[in-house]
């Protein structure tokens, strides 16, 4: 016969481990940072957020991809026409740029 004291830990341990599975199968934003070379097709702010569009020029399918600009330096930079060496995060279908890594002499 179990004490009541054995019934309880053994419920603390069942429901610590129902927690652990649930955490580790809880699905969380993938994030991923991307480098790589950008043409600028399009720069627009629309209610006070700032975005480019462009392309990946080495690319084959030439996707043009919308990305928010949060940083008032960057968007300043940026100018369209003009291929960038950026990085860039992805995150749950929305694109931030992080980094003006270089600018391409084309």
């Amino acid at each position: 016969m179990k004490t009541k004291t054995t019934r309880n830990t053994s419920v603390v341990v069942i429901l610590l481990l129902v927690i652990a599975v649930v955490y580790w199968f809880y699905p969380r934003p993938l994030i991923t940072s991307t480098t790589s070379e950008v043409t600028i097709v399009e720069k627009s702010k629309d209610k006070g957020e700032h975005w480019i569009k462009g392309y990946d020029p080495n690319s084959r399918e030439k996707k043009t991809i919308k990305m928010d600009v949060n940083e008032q330096k960057i968007w300043d930079s940026l100018q369209e026409k003009k291929t960038y060496m950026l990085t860039y995060e992805s995150k749950n279908n929305e694109t931030h740029v992080k980094e003006i890594v270089d600018v391409k002499v084309k």
